[in-house]
């Protein structure tokens, strides 16, 4: 009796995060891509400490146009 009061809150955890990963993974591949990069990971690239990545992820943020903004 006692594992079944944590058992169901585990279970009900994974069935609702198990819901929402096909959510997460359509909108992520509806992204664009610039250079075969996500947006985002252009954007984590802004914070590199090499000035050269730096102005590299900038250049492709600009292609995405006015998202970037």
């Amino acid at each position: 009796m006692g594992r079944g009061r944590w058992l169901c809150p585990l279970v009900a955890g994974f069935l609702t995060a198990g819901l929402w990963l096909p959510l997460a993974t359509e909108a992520r591949a509806q992204e664009p891509l610039v250079e075969g990069r996500l947006f985002s990971e252009w954007q984590q690239d802004l914070r590199d400490l090499s000035p050269s990545v730096r102005q590299q992820a900038v250049r492709a943020l600009g292609r995405f146009g006015p998202p970037a903004l």
